[in-house]
């Protein structure tokens, strides 16, 4: 009974807190915070904050650090300096559109922004160079946004922002005043309306029309040049990108001009490799497998991602990959048969592999967006790994597994099957540890 009673009190409590939430919205909204399939918070002057994101914690692991240590150093072994930008959340870019209520989700800025802080120190002190964004982002001006009111992403100010802090990083770095300098300039193209699916779900929730996803939209071009596409070329020149931009949808849409803006702040190419819909890992796992990137590594790799995009969520195979495909000095060709099956396999004696290697799988065709291997050992078992390219991203056909979780001391055989037919020049190449790690 007592139990029940306590459930009865819990609910009614939630019942009054949604009430008077719903009471005090300037726009008639009611059960934001249950609303599907994206809960949400209202704040002041037509903000709404993602509910999930009303939180202080962002994961950011020591083996995640320690990952991302081993691929700054894989890429500097290419010449490649890592430029790390973790996007703060929302609610920490945007304390001034929070409200009382918003606390009752358990939110404190203060403690938020000190966690922020804390990772970007632990990565630098990793020697990852790393760009405190929000710093930069909580020195807005009053009539300005970094976050569009009713969307998730950022405005083109948060997006110019951010540009400065990264350009003021890079121009502090060994050999960036010695390279070539382009100016740039950027015009402002008047203030669009962005479309947003989540404004769409908010206004379900509401009786009064909330505000318009609305940033002032720019566009940078150099002086010397206005062609429109003089950014495409760069990436079939002889000599790598200077920069080489990788991120989210924050990135790759156009209305919030962020290459335009890194362009412009470092006076240096940028080419923008970024994907919309890739989550954490799909345009930099695109880059880093390319024959762009093989052939010509850019000067620095400037990798985008909000903290909230935990980069070990799925385990910590997609960061290993990305040190082997960085360092990608694999150069042990195995003896490959082709089989009937269609699958290719490569025999292994003891001893000719250790688990901190790595297998490339190379289907030489961009056709294919996925290979299962199977690592075999003497005693018949099997043990089967899959990587797959997202529909979202190019595949170059190539594919790098870390064999620390499927080895065992008596490998003989490693098979590989790609999702569509390779070419007859596909190949297995067996990657040490000391050539990924530079």
């Amino acid at each position: 009974m007592i139990r029940s009673i306590s459930l009865a009190i819990s609910a009614a409590t939630l019942l009054v807190s949604s009430s008077a939430l719903a009471q005090q919205s300037a726009y008639g909204c009611a059960s934001l915070e249950i609303a599907e399939p994206t809960p949400i918070v209202e704040g002041k002057d037509g903000f709404f904050f993602r509910k999930h994101l009303l939180r202080m914690h962002h994961q950011m692991s020591d083996q995640v650090v320690t990952e991302l240590s081993k691929l700054s150093n894989a890429l500097a072994s290419r010449g490649t300096t890592l430029v790390m930008v973790p996007l703060p959340s929302k609610p920490l870019a945007e304390p001034d559109m929070l409200t009382e209520q918003i606390q009752e989700f358990g939110f404190d800025h203060d403690l938020g922004r000190q966690v922020y802080d804390r990772i970007v120190e632990r990565l630098n002190d990793q020697g990852i160079l790393t760009v405190n964004v929000l710093d930069k982002m909580l020195s807005v001006k009053a009539d300005e946004a970094n976050f569009l009111a009713t969307d998730i992403h950022w405005t083109s100010t948060g997006a110019r922002l951010t540009a400065q802090a990264v350009a003021e990083t890079i121009a502090g770095t060994q050999g960036y005043d010695a390279l070539p300098k382009t100016k740039f300039e950027t015009s402002s193209l008047g203030k669009r309306v962005v479309f947003s699916t989540l404004r769409r779900q908010i206004q379900a929730y509401c009786t009064k029309t909330i505000p318009d996803a609305v940033t002032e939209v720019f566009e940078t071009r150099p002086v010397e040049s206005a062609s429109a596409e003089q950014a495409s070329i760069f990436a079939d020149q002889a000599q790598g990108p200077v920069i080489a931009l990788v991120g989210t949808s924050m990135s790759d849409t156009a209305e919030y001009n962020f290459a335009g803006f890194l362009a412009q702040e470092t006076s240096l190419e940028v080419v923008n490799y970024s994907v919309t819909g890739g989550n954490q890992f799909g345009a930099i796992e695109a880059y880093l497998t390319s024959d762009e990137f093989r052939d010509r590594p850019p000067t620095y790799l400037v990798w985008e991602n909000p903290i909230y995009n935990n980069l070990g969520n799925f385990g910590y195979a997609p960061l290993r990959e990305l040190v082997v495909a960085a360092g990608d000095t694999c150069s042990r060709p195995l003896d490959v048969t082709r089989n009937q099956d269609g699958t290719i396999s490569a025999k292994l004696a003891p001893g000719d592999i250790s688990p901190s290697d790595s297998i490339r799988a190379e289907a030489n065709t961009r056709a294919v967006r996925a290979a299962s291997f199977r690592i075999v050992s003497k005693n018949g078992d099997v043990q089967p790994a899959t990587i797959n390219r997202g529909d979202r991203i190019e595949s170059s056909g190539r594919f790098f597994l870390h064999m620390e979780p499927y080895w065992t001391p008596d490998v003989t055989e490693v098979r590989v099957e790609f999702d569509r037919p390779s070419a007859a020049s596909s190949t297995l190449t067996l990657c040490t540890e000391k050539e990924t790690q530079g």
